[in-house]
């Protein structure tokens, strides 16, 4: 009788868990992830991604859905994934990659994993999350170009340091040249004016 109602039990919740997977819905701009979709959605993305693992018994999870689809539609560019842990075939999946709550953001950038996200399940914080990657994404080629500025500027610098310092040495040529010239002209001198006394 004891195993009759367990068994009872066991069915029961097994609907209610089926029931409550097919009806836990995301905004049609978050997509479904699962062990076999992940590290294509990841790699493909273009910009940030935004990773949402739950459960659809989960209080939190069903609280979180809704900022994270309002989120997920009004940036389109950006990519916010879904994954049901509770489903059979994310169970080992959702264990690779260290799920011990529900709800659990992660957050991710050209392909690789940044951190996990743990403040409040707003959609404005959801909003921050893709703006402030991208911010980090657009500061790299700005750097490397403020860099590539810097080294034609030391280039140029050296440029110039080479044609001061070649002037600088034909000035110290031509004084040279001109000392020679004088000294010359007055040995020729006085040779002359000792030619003519001996002469006389």
């Amino acid at each position: 009788m004891v195993l009759y109602y367990a068994l009872i039990c066991a069915v029961l919740a097994f609907a209610s868990a089926d029931e409550e997977s097919q009806g836990f819905e995301f905004d049609p701009a978050v997509k479904i992830a699962n062990g076999e979709n992940f590290d294509k959605l990841i790699a493909d993305a273009v910009g940030p991604a935004v990773a949402m693992f739950y459960a659809p018994w989960c209080g939190h999870c069903t609280s979180a859905k809704k900022p994270f689809g309002e989120a997920a539609s009004e940036h389109p560019d950006s990519t916010f994934m879904a994954v049901n842990c509770e489903d059979t075939e994310n169970h080992d999946f959702c264990g690779e990659h260290d799920i011990e709550g529900y709800p659990t953001f992660k957050i991710y950038n050209d392909g690789e994993f940044v951190r996990q996200f743990k403040g409040d399940r707003s959609k404005n914080n959801f909003k921050k999350i893709i703006t402030e990657n991208k911010k980090a994404e657009k500061k790299e080629p700005e750097k490397s170009a403020e860099k590539e500025d810097k080294e034609e500027e030391k280039k140029e610098e050296k440029k110039e340091e080479k044609k001061e310092e070649k002037k600088k040495e034909k000035k110290e040529e031509k004084k040279e040249e001109k000392k020679e010239e004088k000294k010359e002209k007055k040995d020729g001198k006085k040779k002359a004016e000792k030619k003519a006394s001996d002469e006389l």
